[in-house]
């Protein structure tokens, strides 16, 4: 019994190893859109974990259905504005926004962002009758929101597709993301070495029947 509830645990141990925990959270900015356009350019600085982006939350100057797309550039976004060759697409989706009290999610793909890395964000809409809703900043590169996992800065207002783009303007909304933790290495050492602790025992029970076995008398 002792040796099953042994093997059970190492399982148990060994699935929630492979199996890391995924922490889900999320980074909001001021939340008052007074202009618009058919999209957002911005910048995020990413802290000392990779995040997998699952989504945002913006307002849209309608609640039709319409395509967004996401497209995302390393480094800042800054001298590249009208360079679609700078930019990847990352996401396409249809769906219908909140219009513009209301935030809506948007459900992209999702994609990782590197840790200490700064990334460029253009979210937009390909209908020229649809627009994003945001507000009017500061100065470009300002910090708009923040906390311990990600940066979000101040940004310009684009044209689509990379038709031009006209600054300071903020992107209005949420960023959704998973943080992905390092693997627990003290966990993955008691593991392997519960394993190799098994493995000596079973050798150990195996070598003992044989030699049991040897010395019984022989019997006709």
């Amino acid at each position: 019994m002792r040796n099953h509830s042994l093997c059970r645990l190492a399982l148990l141990l060994g699935l929630s190893l492979a199996s890391s925990p995924l922490f889900a959270a999320s980074l909001t900015t001021p939340l008052s859109p007074n202009n618009g356009n058919r999209g957002v350019m911005f910048d995020l600085m990413v802290g000392a974990n990779d995040l997998r982006i699952t989504g945002f939350d913006i307002f849209t100057s309608t609640t039709n259905a319409t395509v967004y797309e996401l497209y995302l550039k390393s480094g800042t976004w800054v001298g590249s504005g009208t360079t679609s060759s700078a930019w990847t697409l990352m996401s396409s989706t249809t769906t219908a926004g909140n219009g513009l009290s209301t935030l809506g999610f948007i459900d992209t793909q999702d994609f990782t962002l590197s840790a200490y890395s700064t990334y460029a964000i253009y979210l937009t809409v390909t209908d020229a009758l649809e627009g994003i809703s945001y507000t009017d900043g500061t100065a470009v590169g300002l910090v708009l929101a923040n906390n311990s996992d990600l940066v979000i800065y101040e940004g310009a207002g684009s044209t689509y597709p990379f038709g031009g783009t006209v600054s300071p303007r903020n992107f209005t909304g949420a960023i959704y993301y998973e943080m992905v933790p390092e693997p627990d290495t003290g966990a993955a050492v008691l593991f392997t070495g519960m394993l190799g602790f098994l493995g000596l025992r079973r050798r150990r029970a195996l070598r003992q029947a044989e030699h049991r076995a040897a010395m019984a008398p022989i019997r006709g």
